[in-house]
């Protein structure tokens, strides 16, 4: 599972020091986030979540190598 949080930063123009300020996660926490040195508490993924307006969900994506399913009937 990926996070998505600088994308969702970027796409709404705002610094890691305001979405600091929005969410009450530091600065530090979002940078360590960004660069996928840590994943996010789910306390602190719902506190991102809540300040950028979108659902908690919405800040992981997740990638598949190989994705598609061969199923034998």
């Amino acid at each position: 599972m990926k996070c998505c949080l600088r994308q969702l930063r970027t796409e709404l123009g705002l610094s890691r020091v305001e979405l600091a300020e929005l969410s009450g996660v530091s600065a530090y926490t979002i940078g360590e986030l960004e660069r996928e040195s840590r994943g996010p508490s789910l306390d602190v993924a719902m506190r991102l979540a809540s300040a950028l307006n979108v659902p908690v969900e919405d800040m992981f994506s997740v990638t598949r190598v190989g994705a598609t399913s061969t199923r034998s009937s």
